[in-house]
C-alpha cells in the first residue's frame, strides 16, 4: 500500500514538474515572438559560404507580425508563411512554412528551418532554403554548398 502511495505522489510531482516546463517554454516561445514583431532591416548576409553584395542585400527587410513572416525585396514579396519558435533551443529554432514564393511556386508548403537570435535592435538569423536539405543550422554562417543563407538585420525605428 506504501508503495502505491509513493508511486502515485512521484506521478503527481513528474506531472507538476511536465506542465511547467511547457509553461516555461510556452512563454519562452511567447517573448521571442514579441521581441521579433515589426520590420527588420537587412544589413549583411553571406549565402554557400559567399558574402552578398552589401548593396543587394540591403534590398530585403523581414516584417514579423503575429506568426507570420513575409520577406520583401525592394518592398515586393519574395516569400511569405507562418513561423513556429522554440526558445528552449540553444541556439533557438525558427522554422517558416512557405505559404508564397512567386519565384518558386513549388516551394510553397515546404519548410525553412533556421536558427536565431534577438538582442537588442539586431536579429540574425540562419535558415536552410528550400531545396538545401533539412537540417537545421547549428551556428550562424554557411559553407560553399549548404544550401543556407546567413543575415544580419536592424529593426526598423518608427
Amino acid at each position: 500500500m506504501r508503495a502505491r502511495t509513493i508511486f502515485a505522489a512521484l506521478f503527481l510531482a513528474g506531472l507538476v514538474l511536465a506542465t511547467a516546463g511547457a509553461d516555461d517554454k510556452k512563454a519562452g516561445d511567447d517573448a521571442d515572438k514579441a521581441a521579433l514583431q515589426g520590420t527588420w532591416q537587412a544589413v549583411s548576409s553571406e549565402m554557400d559560404g559567399d558574402k552578398q553584395p552589401e548593396d543587394e542585400v540591403k534590398l530585403y527587410t523581414l516584417v514579423f507580425s503575429g506568426d507570420k513572416l513575409v520577406v520583401n525585396k525592394a518592398g515586393d514579396c519574395v516569400m511569405e508563411g507562418t513561423v513556429t519558435l522554440d526558445a528552449a533551443q540553444d541556439p533557438k529554432h525558427l522554422d517558416l512554412k512557405l505559404e508564397k514564393n512567386p519565384g518558386n511556386p513549388d516551394d510553397v508548403g515546404k519548410t525553412m528551418p533556421g536558427i536565431f537570435a534577438v538582442k537588442g535592435d539586431e536579429l540574425k538569423w540562419c535558415f536552410t532554403l528550400p531545396g538545401g536539405g533539412t537540417e537545421r543550422p547549428k551556428e550562424f554562417k554557411t559553407e560553399a554548398g549548404s544550401g543556407r543563407v546567413s543575415a544580419v538585420m536592424k529593426r526598423e525605428k518608427k
